[in-house]
């Protein structure tokens, strides 16, 4: 009889994670920046992740984007139970999860049809018969209008490394036991044929360098990422085929860095590439000039472009806010041809003005005269891309929203009284999600709870036997954790609480 896990891991859970590019508000801006229509946020759309894991980034949108109906489904029950209790918790109504396979998913009677189906990393990671299966999900359950977004490991990026991954396998697999313990033990083989002067390592530094990265990251990514027994990195052209089947057509990368050609291409290589029409060929010399490792692709069924009049006053209109403390903001915006200096104008002006608050791409313009239009929407994308700023919905959805999320960072925060796991926040104003340390979650709690912050954060830690760092040093004493988390909250007080209350999470 075949496994239900048909080759997939499921001894350990999968981490607990947010993908930002799954969120329909990144998507509609990404399409945006294109020139391109995507269904609309400020009513009722349907939304389906497949492959959604532990749940949290399901139940963030969810919880960020009331008007939406969400379902998501992962084949791993455990996963779903996470997902669902966590639902329970925040008390979500728009939000169904399921266990089922591809196929059996497809078959449910009370599937809608949907605006957004969203998958993950999941596409290389399964048989081609389950890469099949949704193919034929997207083909019957896509709106016309509806856009996939769709992430997978690529060629020709991975090639460097798919035999240090079979050579990890293969000794997972010839050995029994518990299965984190069997990586490690594949690991340390590893290490010991590089030792060796084994000659694919030789002629692949890459690959040597990658073995040594991985020794330190969570062992439940790892065991995922290389043990399970389907793996395929695709091409870009396969997965266009394979969409096409579907009646989806590639429209654009998620990753609006892929979009700053003249940042990532030497002049040549640019030159060369926009003398081909062809979108597959297109995209497959682009993945080689940058050695392409991992897409995020958005395919639509039957998207508008928008006329450049109609694309412009849009941008205009768009607001943008800080999703990062202006001090937390990286200096350079690194690219493989060029670095952006973000300590430099237009940059200086762009977070000033939005450290202030939030400000449409038009009342930039004022701040900025003597910088062109198109400069500046470039500068903006360069913003959300980096991940320190994302752009805001509408203030009528704001309003609606404000609840949910509520609800949401509740449960997170209550659950960083005993784990450590979820380190999110839904945030009203721009309904995605942004990422804080456990002790921002404490102190949130706390003033939640009207009781001190540094207090129910010293105590917390202790209970699950954690002590604070100082300097890259552990710091042990009982007093000294605790200035540390006095001194942490006079910040909070000072800088982190405000910028959550001008995203409307405090």
């Amino acid at each position: 009889m075949q496994s239900w896990t048909e080759g997939y891991v499921a001894e350990v859970d999968y981490t607990h994670g947010f993908y930002r590019e799954l969120a329909p508000t990144h998507l509609n801006y990404v399409l945006l920046c294109k020139g391109l229509q995507a269904p609309p946020l400020d009513r009722a759309f349907t939304y389906c992740e497949l492959g959604c894991g532990q749940g949290n980034t399901t139940n963030l949108l969810a919880a960020a984007n009331p008007q939406g109906d969400f379902y998501a489904t992962d084949f791993n029950p455990s996963h779903i139970v996470h997902a669902q209790t966590l639902a329970r918790e925040i008390g979500l109504k728009n939000i169904h999860f399921f266990d089922d396979s591809f196929q059996n998913f497809a078959d449910r009677a009370e599937l809608p049809d949907f605006d957004f189906i969203t998958l993950h990393g999941v596409f290389s990671w399964i048989s081609p018969e389950n890469r099949q299966q949704i193919v034929n999900f997207i083909r019957k359950k896509l709106k016309v209008g509806g856009v996939v977004y769709l992430s997978y490991n690529a060629m020709p990026g991975w090639s460097a490394f798919l035999g240090m991954r079979e050579l990890i396998q293969a000794q997972v697999l010839s050995q029994s036991g518990q299965i984190t313990k069997r990586f490690d033990q594949a690991l340390s083989f590893a290490k010991t044929i590089a030792e060796q002067e084994a000659i694919y390592f030789k002629s692949q530094p890459a690959a040597l360098d990658r073995l040594q990265q991985i020794s330190t990251m969570s062992r439940n990514y790892l065991v995922h990422e290389y043990c399970n027994r389907h793996f395929t990195p695709l091409f870009h052209r396969e997965v266009a085929e394979l969409l096409d089947e579907a009646k989806a057509s590639f429209l654009v990368s998620a990753h609006l860095g892929d979009q700053m050609e003249h940042f990532r291409l030497q002049p040549n290589q640019l030159q060369t590439l926009q003398t081909i029409e062809d979108p597959v060929l297109r995209e497959t010399l682009r993945d080689v000039y940058t050695n392409q490792s991992f897409r995020r692709d958005i395919f639509g069924r039957g998207t508008v472009p928008l006329a450049s009049l109609a694309q412009r006053d849009r941008l205009d209109q768009q607001t943008f806010a800080l999703t990062l403390r202006s001090p937390q903001i990286p200096k350079e915006y690194p690219c493989p041809v060029a670095t952006v200096h973000l300590d430099a104008e237009p940059f200086k002006t762009i977070i000033a003005g939005l450290s202030d608050r939030p400000h449409t791409m038009a009342e930039l313009a004022q701040q900025l005269p003597n910088l062109a239009w198109r400069d500046l929407h470039l500068s903006l994308a360069i913003a959300v891309d980096g991940g320190w700023a994302m752009p805001v919905v509408p203030q009528a959805a704001v309003k609606a929203t404000r609840e949910t999320c509520h609800r949401f960072n509740r449960a997170i925060a209550r659950r960083a009284l005993t784990e450590n796991k979820i380190q999110l926040l839904a945030a009203p104003l721009v309904g995605s999600g942004i990422a804080v340390d456990q002790t921002i979650l404490l102190f949130l709690e706390s003033i939640w709870r009207k009781t001190p912050g540094p207090e129910l954060a010293f105590e917390t830690y202790k209970r699950m036997g954690l002590k604070l760092q100082k300097n890259g040093e552990t710091v042990e004493s009982d007093a000294e954790n605790l200035q540390l988390l006095k001194t942490s909250w006079e910040q909070f007080q000072s800088q982190t609480g405000p910028w959550l209350k001008s995203l409307q999470i405090l």
